[in-house]
């Protein structure tokens, strides 16, 4: 039996409806964050930029350890260390034992700038488990990990 084109449009929106949903709510978490980053004075970072810091922490790890901590190649990590170093978030410093090798290390301002970007996403997960409750969170959660790796796996 054909399929009515009433069907396959709203087959059609469908499937735009789930894409429309994560990139709102991307949007609206991101737009939410910075925001409240602004407001305390600090700089907006992108997820990644917010990932390499708190990587560093108070560790002061190596190009290469950030590397391997967060699955991508020394030059990407050493690119993203440049861009938060022009912005003075970070600074590197040569290791004890061997001058070639850096130590990426936060400055004051990227420790304070770290910490409004997670009090911000602490805000996004409290509203998120405030509406779905702690187990329809963690459902949710769940959900979106799977989903990204179901098309990881098949989108290859």
């Amino acid at each position: 039996m054909p399929v009515s084109s009433s069907s396959r449009r709203q087959s059609v929106a469908a499937e735009y409806d789930v894409l429309a949903s994560l990139t709102a709510l991307i949007q609206v978490s991101e737009g939410f964050i910075r925001r409240k980053v602004v407001a305390a004075g600090c700089k907006p970072l992108r997820p990644s930029h917010e990932r390499l810091l708190a990587a560093i922490g108070n560790d002061a790890p190596t190009v290469g350890e950030l590397g391997v901590q967060l699955g991508v190649t020394k030059q990407a990590v050493s690119e993203a260390l440049e861009a938060l170093g022009r912005l003075g978030l970070v600074s590197r410093r040569a290791t004890d034992d061997d001058a070639r090798y850096r130590r990426a290390v936060l400055t004051t301002e990227g420790s304070t700038t770290l910490q409004a970007h997670q009090k911000a996403r602490r805000d996004v997960v409290s509203a998120l488990r405030q509406r779905y409750g702690v187990g329809g969170y963690t459902e949710l959660v769940d959900l979106l990990d799977d989903a990204a790796q179901t098309l990881t796996r098949r989108l290859k």
